[in-house]
């Protein structure tokens, strides 16, 4: 007897095939039968006439292990559809932790909000210690990264130098650890302390560790700005000294004068593959992306600790000259036009403004109420920045080598979120495959199933084929779509039907049940 048959599905089976109509089988977590019919008896039957049945989605670039104390049912996620989530991403990772530098790895984790956990060396020392301590009842899987901003804090805290021998060692030997305990691989967020700090050299030694693991490299770029073709280009080149595989994690161009470059970017990575690189990247399916509102803080003075870059803002004197250097001689309003406050515990009567509409109310300018919520908030606030365009977005996420991921930071508590954490999946089918028809629904499901498993060492993950992990999506290609928006962010989107986890339902009709089937994954385990 099986405990669960799905009949009369349109399988998508995740390899970018048309779909075609069959039954699917479960026993004991696995699809141990795909066939037209199947007639033996099952504890449990669906009839799935009219719907898509599809391998669970794949978020390729979460924060979820930033959150995952606070929240291990991963409901933002499951509701669209996610089974399994890559973290660790943008150099950010709840571990390694180091002795005399735990306080230094929480700061790493207030970039994107990750707070409830213990940074001791016992807890969170090592990968191991780290699996240890987050054996939790998860409602979905989890594979992790190591954050290069964590290992770089446990060695060196946040200084602002090249490593000595003996800290690259250091961070060598850590990095093996990890990588032999079954992390994916190393992430860089070269935009944020004390990642930004690295040079090539020490990204490409790192890199080189990893390659002997067969393991892979993600990089949030130095810059997807002005610079945004050098920022590519380093990445591309530390893949090339180390035949690393490269993720370029949520592939984008921000302002104006920008936009169209993406065009440019994706010649050098299609030129790079051709030349025998191995580079993939991951892409959230909206024009604006979210951070902290430290990003505009000027990297240097991160190096100074915390309380130190806090009083120089708060000084009269010291934040003129920091003023001076943030805007560079542009107006503040029209520089900050685009910024919305995402998150501020301070100050949440900001959340969903303007920093332009804020500062017009108070009689000042838009860089005096960016300090004072960064001092507020102690440099913690998120903001959400309004700086692409559709057609970027549609250019990026159309490339064969383009996976989906919602970067999303969600926790309970959250306020001010970016509604791709909760809408990434259901708008990337609905509004940009079915609306807009920039990739067919079997290829759209490829890059959010298999693709995704391929790259990051996801093993029996991302197929309906029988011996794979019954970790399924059921829902209705006609009325896919996301909900949520920056007023409502946690909107649940339409047309997912059911959310299954190793073959039992963990999503019925947008409510989560009380399964917790989710496991932490190893890389190729």
């Amino acid at each position: 007897m099986y405990d669960l048959i799905i009949k009369n599905a349109a399988v998508l089976d995740g390899t970018g095939s048309p779909h075609y109509l069959s039954d699917v089988a479960v026993l004991d977590g696995k699809i141990a039968l795909v066939a037209k019919n199947i007639i033996s008896p099952a504890r449990e039957t669906i009839d799935a006439c009219g719907l898509s049945l599809s391998p669970g989605f794949i978020d390729a670039h979460s924060h979820f292990d930033c959150f995952m104390t606070m929240d291990p049912s991963g409901y933002n996620n499951l509701v669209q559809g996610i089974t399994t989530v890559v973290a660790g991403q943008c150099g950010q990772s709840p571990f390694p932790s180091g002795k005399g530098h735990e306080q230094d790895l929480i700061r790493v984790m207030d970039t994107v909000g990750g707070k409830d956990f213990d940074p001791s060396v016992e807890a969170r020392g090592s990968f191991a210690a780290f699996l240890r301590t987050s054996d939790l009842p998860l409602g979905h899987h989890a594979a992790y990264n190591i954050g290069h901003g964590s290992l770089r804090a446990a060695v060196m805290g946040y200084d602002n130098r090249k490593p000595t021998e003996n800290e690259m060692e250091q961070m060598k030997d850590r990095l093996r650890e990890c990588m032999e305990h079954g992390a994916l691989g190393l992430t860089f967020g070269l935009i944020y302390p004390p990642s930004s700090y690295a040079d090539i050299d020490e990204m490409t030694e790192l890199a080189r560790v990893v390659a002997q693991y067969g393991g892979n490299i993600s990089a949030h770029i130095r810059n997807d700005g002005d610079s945004i073709i050098e920022a590519t280009a380093e990445m591309i080149e530390v893949a090339r000294r180390t035949n690393v595989r490269l993720v370029l994690s949520h592939q984008k161009v921000i302002f104006k004068q920008n936009w169209g470059k993406i065009n440019q970017v994706i010649q050098m990575v299609d030129k790079a593959v051709n030349d025998g690189l191995d580079i993939f990247f991951d892409v959230y399916p909206y024009t604006a992306s979210s951070t902290t509102l430290g990003r505009f803080i000027p990297q240097d003075m991160h190096a100074l600790g915390l309380d130190r870059m806090l009083d120089m803002l708060k000084d009269p004197v010291s934040r003129r000259q920091v003023r001076e250097r943030v805007l560079c001689g542009r107006d503040a309003d029209t520089y900050l036009s685009d910024t919305m406050v995402g998150s501020s515990l301070a100050h949440p009567e900001y959340t969903g403004r303007f920093l332009p509409d804020i500062a017009k109310e108070q009689g000042v300018d838009a860089c005096e109420v960016l300090f004072d919520i960064l001092i507020d908030d102690r440099n913690t606030a998120n903001g959400i920045y309004h700086r692409m365009c559709e057609e970027d977005v549609e250019t990026a996420l159309s490339h064969p080598r383009a996976m989906v991921g919602t970067d999303g930071l969600y926790s309970p508590v959250a306020t001010g979120l970016h509604p791709r954490a909760f809408g990434s999946f259901t708008k990337f089918l609905g509004h940009y495959c079915r609306e807009r028809k920039i990739v067919s629904l079997p290829e759209a499901i490829r890059k959010i199933t298999s693709m995704p498993a391929a790259v990051h060492h996801l093993k029996n993950k991302g197929l309906i084929r029988e011996g794979f992990d019954a970790d399924m999506v059921l829902f209705d290609p006609e009325t896919i779509i996301d909900k949520a928006d920056y007023v409502n962010p946690t909107l649940i989107g339409e047309g997912i039907k059911s959310v299954f986890v190793m073959g039992e339902i963990a999503v019925k009709d947008g409510q989560l049940t009380d399964l917790r089937n989710g496991r932490n994954l190893l890389r190729n385990a």
